[in-house]
């Protein structure tokens, strides 16, 4: 609240200046003012417990092709589309150790560890996973595209939450570059709603990102030249977007 009255109620918040920042200032920290949440932290040495924290984001009960499924997502339809003239790689972004796509591995064996990558900016996550290969991509590089085109399935899990809307676009621009006709881009969020109002207030004060709601997606969508083809916003749990290119 200092904050938004000292700014005169403006919002949204930008990434490097959020109520994180304006406490930093107020405490003389002047260092901080100007990073982003994930520098702050890893400058005071807590990106070890952060990335802990991560391991399974979020404490999910089912694994992710069971939680698909109750949502009503046909995810080994979706395998059966590989083949060769498809591309059978699933790509996830900002995934941290792997867990997402060793579930997938779990449930289809097919796969080998040149079909599951995970693009992390972060190479302090503990080197090679078997069954699993690990990329290097910071997406936040204005003049980096996504590096692996063409994917069957390109992941964002609890990614697009810590963004501001111009950030995230920018991000979903660059994989919709790169995605194929028959690529799909699955977001993993929690819906916008009354059970995540926490959630989604703690995500404006860290990061200057929100939770989004299923008119939001779609407008987000129009402008990153893809559509939703597939949505589910549970009262409680990971929700699901689907969006291909049109």
């Amino acid at each position: 609240m200092s904050k938004l009255k000292a700014e005169n109620f403006a919002y949204p918040f930008k990434e490097c200046e959020t109520p994180m920042q304006y406490a930093y200032q107020m405490m003389g920290k002047e260092e901080y003012t100007k990073q982003h949440t994930y520098s702050i932290m890893a400058a005071e040495g807590r990106m070890d417990s952060f990335n802990t924290f991560m391991v399974g984001k979020f404490f999910k009960p089912r694994k992710t092709p069971d939680r698909l499924q109750a949502l009503g997502y046909d995810l080994a339809a979706v395998v059966g589309e590989a083949g060769p003239s498809t591309s059978t790689m699933m790509v996830d972004i900002g995934g941290g150790r792997g867990e997402m796509l060793l579930d997938i591995k779990e449930a289809f064996p097919q796969f080998q560890a040149a079909d599951l990558v995970v693009e992390e900016f972060n190479n302090d996550l503990g080197g090679d996973i078997p069954g699993i290969t690990m990329v290097t991509w910071n997406f936040k590089e204005g003049s980096s595209p996504q590096p692996l085109q063409g994917a069957l399935v390109y992941h964002l899990a609890h990614i697009l939450h810590n963004m501001p809307d111009l950030d995230a676009i920018e991000l979903m621009q660059k994989i919709s570059a790169a995605m194929a006709p028959y690529s799909r881009l699955l977001v993993h969020e929690f819906s916008k709603n009354v059970n995540y109002a926490k959630m989604h207030a703690s995500m404006s004060v860290l990061y200057g990102g929100r939770e989004r709601t299923g008119t939001e997606w779609r407008r987000m969508a129009a402008l990153t030249g893809l559509e939703v083809t597939f949505e589910a916003y549970p009262e409680l749990g990971e929700g699901l977007v689907e969006f291909r290119r049109k």
